[in-house]
């Protein structure tokens, strides 16, 4: 697997969870201490990444990133 890659598209699947977050939480929620947006929002991004982002990229760019697919292994 092209580690890299995978990277990449991880990154690129988290950017818009991060500006989502960011939009819709309240204001007054912006002006916590960072520990406390932290435990809001890692949750929020551990979740998105593990069932959203993750298999998506698996599914839908596994030839690009060097997986092999299941049917083959």
């Amino acid at each position: 697997m092209n580690k890299h890659r995978f990277a990449a598209l991880m990154t690129i699947g988290a950017y818009p969870m991060v500006v989502a977050i960011l939009y819709f939480l309240p204001h007054s929620f912006m002006m916590q201490p960072h520990w406390i947006k932290g435990i809001v929002m890692v949750p929020i991004m551990v979740v998105w990444m593990f069932y959203v982002v993750s298999p998506a990229i698996q599914r839908y760019m596994a030839s690009w990133i060097g997986l092999r697919s299941r049917s083959a292994s």
